[in-house]
């Protein structure tokens, strides 16, 4: 069972600077609070937070931004919306095996050789996972 008041009152030295949850939630993350083992979710069902692309308003980010030890995301439709009006979805590519990083690694852009995960953390958001070739590319 999660007590929210109770983490509440913990110390606030490992938690996600809230400055980086607005951030994160303006690129269209569905932001899920972690708990501070880094795997259990800070709220009692994340099924809201997947079935409600809305679920964090600026105020609410703001109110509950304690609970965020860390944060991990959720795929589907996001809040933010194209130039059109139309709904961006949130989707990831997730490399995990040396055959793939291989095939991946080292592509030929504009003539030139380069490594594509350099490229594209310049145009979208990468992380490394703990897997030795693991990444999440967004």
């Amino acid at each position: 069972m999660y007590n929210l008041e109770q983490d509440a009152n913990k110390s606030c030295e490992h938690r996600v600077p809230f400055g980086d949850l607005q951030n994160l939630d303006q690129l269209g993350f569905k932001l899920i609070p972690l708990r501070e083992d880094s795997v259990t979710p800070n709220v009692p069902s994340t099924n809201d937070i997947y079935n409600n692309s809305e679920y964090w308003t600026e105020k609410k980010l703001q109110k509950d931004h304690q609970f965020f030890y860390n944060v991990a995301t959720t795929l589907g439709k996001s809040h933010v919306k194209d130039e059109s009006g139309k709904n961006l979805f949130l989707n990831v590519m997730d490399i995990d095996s040396d055959a793939v990083f291989t095939r991946l690694a080292k592509i030929s852009h504009n003539g030139k050789d380069v490594f594509l995960i350099d490229e594209l953390c310049k145009s979208t958001f990468v992380v490394k996972t703990r897997k030795r070739f693991g990444y999440h590319i967004y």
